[in-house]
């Protein structure tokens, strides 16, 4: 059984991936969670706190996961099939983030904002994205979007 981790850090936040078989456990230590938000492609797992009745299931469902919650803690993951997901830290402690996936076919961006393309190849602003692809937001612009059944998230520090 396998897990795999993958991180990339940029100046106010950090991507994260992990890859995991059926079965595995893995742990982590606070300093290592600064996952607040995770998408899952496929599969599922089980989150947790050591030694604590509230767990909390992930899975592939199409949707952006709050995770807030396990922020800075002690956690274990039960991976309950084969999965993979993608996760969005923050760096600072005293910094937060809304994030949300892109509905909308016309953003305006008021803050600091970075948006990520999840899966496909949207268009934003007549550039067609892939996986990974990201932009951080310029204040007051105003982005034009195509889904063209792509996944977008845009997270916005509060």
């Amino acid at each position: 059984m396998i897990i795999s981790r993958y991180m990339k850090r940029f100046d106010s936040w950090m991507a994260c991936a992990y890859k995991a078989d059926e079965g595995t456990a893995g742990y982590e230590f606070p300093h290592e969670r600064g996952v607040i938000y995770q998408y899952v492609y496929y599969g599922s797992a089980k989150i947790a706190k050591p030694f604590s009745d509230d767990v909390t299931i992930i899975k592939a469902n199409g949707k952006l996961i709050d995770v807030k919650k396990f922020y800075r803690q002690h956690n274990v993951f039960h991976f309950l099939e084969n999965t993979s997901m993608w996760g969005f830290n923050t760096l600072n402690d005293d910094d937060d983030w809304d994030g949300k996936l892109v509905v909308e076919d016309k953003i305006k961006v008021d803050s600091e904002s970075v948006l990520i393309c999840l899966d496909g190849h949207p268009i934003v602003n007549n550039i067609e994205l892939k996986k990974y692809d990201y932009d951080e937001l310029s204040i007051g612009k105003e982005y034009d979007i195509l889904l063209n059944s792509g996944v977008l998230a845009l997270f916005t520090k509060l």
